[in-house]
């Protein structure tokens, strides 16, 4: 009975160990707690805590992030054989503190401030991309240019209001410009697209969108107009000579495309040429057209070339020619401008432009009567070779007072076609050829009459000989014709006005 007794001690002896151990084991930590406050007491939470045995944070002995309510506690063994630790905060928005205290248990609060970097100074560069001057926008190419852009008509095409088409015209509120100038000269008169096409846009410095434009002097603050003009102003430090060059080759099937536009430029001398060659289905006979609004002159009533005989077709259907068009096509341009003086400029200019255009059409139809039917296939292969060569001398005087301008052109054009039609077994062949010549001068002027009074007046000249030649096979109409060949028809032309 005593043994007993003592086991039953023994076992209450061990049993209050155990529950105790706890407490025992609890009392040998050191509690550091507290919370994280902002300037206006206000918990900051994701603060981080340190506690370290030196101020650089060489050895840390506990750490804690801070909760939603900004409340910490660190929890540190008493077997640390020191007398003081340093507690650092964290937060990537404040100020970091740091401070030293005894190593005991103990209640430790912290106010943070805002982190503030003060800078000496800011400098902000931008580049200005217009400025505005009476009726003048000046964009800044440099400000507007975007890194893909290569040529000054994609710069161009960033100005608002801006659309250029597939010819190279550009229209401003939906209205063809008047013109188009290159340091404040009208080098390639309404043919522009070779400049806007050719020049690198990191030759030009500015660009000016000058409305209610007056190209004749004579006519500023005496007539109203809506002409809008541009100008492009080149960089002084682009050299003498500078231009671009685009090319392309395509596979499987062999194409090829290749633009190069040379340019010169020295103080009152301006030489632009342009090399255009191309089988990927863009005509270039249009290269150095008109692309301009709003010039009125006596050069609009000249004649324009006419045809007799029906020319070839060479067209597609309504959608782009690129998809239908089989051309092999080559282009060659030279305009040129010398400034005399303030008034006075003197331009020269040709092309010449050769292409050799293809279209086949296949068509099959089925006609059904009674019980019977019947196909008609019709098949033509027709094709085109055009030859265009145009050269001109225009000079101009353009004084406050008075304008006069003076144009000479020449004009020659060769067209050999052949147009091949085959119905079922039926086999028909024409052969066309075209001449075209033309010389032609205009001349206009205006001078004052009083202070405000305009007179104008103009001269045209033109001579026009076209020649026209059809040869078909088999022979039609031989009783009317007798055989196979119509007889070149001549038609020559004097207009004087």
């Amino acid at each position: 009975m005593i043994v007993k007794n003592h086991n039953n001690f023994c076992i209450f002896i061990f049993l209050a160990f155990l529950i105790g151990m706890p407490f025992f084991v609890y009392s040998q930590a050191i509690e550091i707690q507290g919370s994280a406050l902002d300037v206006d007491k206000k918990p900051i939470s994701s603060c981080t805590i340190f506690a370290s045995d030196s101020e650089n944070e060489i050895n840390i002995l506990a750490f804690k992030n801070s909760d939603v309510n900004g409340n910490y506690k660190l929890i540190l063994s008493k077997e640390i054989k020191l007398d003081s630790v340093w507690l650092i905060i964290r937060h990537i928005s404040y100020e970091t503190i740091r401070l030293k205290i005894p190593l005991k248990s103990a209640k430790q609060d912290f106010q943070l401030s805002l982190k503030m970097q003060k800078l000496d100074e800011v400098l902000i560069k931008s580049e200005r991309i217009l400025t505005i001057k009476g009726d003048t926008i000046t964009y800044n190419v440099k400000g507007l240019k975007a890194e893909k852009d290569y040529t000054i008509e994609e710069v161009i095409n960033r100005i608002p209001g801006v659309t250029i088409n597939e010819s190279g015209q550009i229209k401003y509120l939906d209205k063809p410009i008047s013109h188009l100038y290159i340091n404040g000269v009208d080098l390639l008169e309404g043919g522009y697209a070779i400049a806007t096409q050719g020049i690198p846009a990191d030759a030009v410095m500015e660009i000016d969108v000058m409305k209610k434009h007056h190209h004749e002097r004579i006519d500023i603050g005496r007539t109203e107009t809506d002409n809008v003009s541009f100008n492009l102003k080149i960089k002084e430090d682009v050299g003498l000579f500078f231009g671009s060059l685009k090319g392309d080759v395509g596979v499987p099937f062999l194409t090829r495309k290749l633009d190069a536009t040379p340019i010169y430029f020295k103080d009152k001398f301006q030489n632009i040429s342009s090399g255009k060659l191309n089988n990927t289905g863009k005509t270039l006979r249009g290269i150095g057209s008109d692309l301009t609004s709003g010039n009125i002159s006596v050069g609009g009533l000249m004649l324009e070339e006419t045809h007799v005989i029906k020319v070839p077709n060479i067209n597609g259907v309504a959608i782009s020619e690129k998809y239908w068009l089989n051309n092999d096509s080559y282009a060659i341009t030279n305009d040129a401008l010398h400034k005399v003086n303030d008034s006075t400029i003197v331009k020269w200019n040709f092309n010449y432009v050769n292409e050799l255009s293809k279209i086949e059409n296949n068509l099959s139809s089925i006609f059904l009567t009674n019980n019977e039917s019947s196909s008609v296939i019709n098949r033509s292969r027709n094709q085109l070779s055009t030859e265009r060569f145009n050269a001109g001398v225009n000079q101009e005087i353009n004084k406050r007072n008075f304008y006069l301008k003076n144009n000479t052109s020449f004009r020659f054009a060769n067209d050999v076609g052949i147009e091949r039609v085959f119905i079922n077994t039926n086999y028909l062949e024409s052969n066309y050829l075209q001449n075209n010549f033309q010389l032609s001068n205009s001349a206009s002027f205006k001078t004052l009459i009083g202070k405000k009074n305009i007179l104008q007046s103009g001269l045209l000249a033109q001579y026009e000989q076209n020649i026209e030649e059809l040869r078909v096979t088999p022979p039609v109409f031989e009783t009317s014709i007798g055989n196979s060949m119509l007889r070149p028809i001549r038609d020559a032309t004097f207009l004087e006005t």
